[in-house]
This record gives structure tokens, sequence and C-alpha cells, in this order.
């Protein structure tokens, strides 16, 4: 498995405040992810905020290297997050361009808790696929380009081509 550090790049202007794997209160100084806890401890995921606020924001992207290793190609992506609001979301697609994929699904605010990229097209068994024994739902794109992609009712992005 490969460190965060190697496959991404992280940053964020000011310190900001996050629960440690104790659910201690604690402050992760700038340029450096917030992997959240609940007060219990139990893992929440890495916690990315800021961005509608436009103050400080988290901004995660792939590493150059981590870029070039996947390259092109049939993938299928999977990622499961928890929104603002608690909605815990799971969803999956096919992607030809994963980079540009997994970078708008790290934009979106709240908990991510994992982000798995199979460097295949999982067969669709009607609107969803399988990986190792766990249903992902499919999302379907109505539109895409290099800078946007819009789903289907307005969602997140998940297929780019």
């Amino acid at each position: 498995m490969t460190a965060f550090a190697d496959a991404f790049h992280f940053s964020r202007a000011r310190s900001a405040p996050y629960l440690d794997a104790t659910g201690a209160a604690a402050l992760a100084p700038p340029d450096t992810p917030r992997f959240d806890h609940q007060i219990s401890g139990q893992p929440r995921g890495l916690l990315v905020q800021g961005l509608m606020e436009r103050v400080a924001p988290d901004v995660i992207t792939l590493s150059a290297a981590q870029i070039a290793l996947i390259g092109t190609g049939r993938f299928t992506i999977l990622h499961e997050y928890e929104r603002p609001n608690g909605e815990i979301v799971a969803h999956g697609g096919y992607a030809t361009q994963p980079a540009a994929v997994v970078a708008a699904l790290l934009s979106a605010e709240g908990w991510h808790r994992r982000l798995i990229v199979v460097p295949t097209y999982l067969a669709n068994k009607g609107g969803y696929v399988l990986f190792r024994g766990r249903r992902w739902a499919l999302r379907r794109a109505v539109a895409a380009n290099p800078t946007h992609v819009v789903a289907a009712g307005g969602g997140a992005i998940l297929v780019d081509g």
C-alpha cells in the first residue's frame, strides 16, 4: 500500500482542528492532512473542509508519480465518504482518465473513508458493481469535459468518458 504522502499532495494555508485517534481535540499544522475521528476514537476519514467558505481550503491532488503510475485506460473508481450533513455516500463508476476523477472526488467537502481505483471495468450487475463482496451503486454521467463533469441529477462526478 502506498503512503498518503507518496500518493497525494495536500495543502492548506492555516492550522485546522480535528479529533485525533483518542477522540481528543487537536490542531493540524498548515499543509497537514486531517484524519478525523469521532469522540469515541472511531476513525471517520480524511477531513476536507473550507472549499465552500473559501477560507483556508483543504486542497488534495494526486502526486505526479501517482498520476504516472495510474496512467490512462479502463478503470472502476469506488468512493465512500460522509457529507457534512452526516449522509454516507458510497458509489462507483467507470473512468478512462482516473486522475481527473480522483481529484474531483477528493474536492468534495466531508470525510473521505475509501477511495479505490481498480485497473479494469468491473462488471455492471444492473446498476451496481461488486468489489470484495460489497455492492457499489454506479453513477451515470450526463456530460463531461476535462474541467467539469456533471452526473445525472446534478450529483457528484464519477464517470468521465
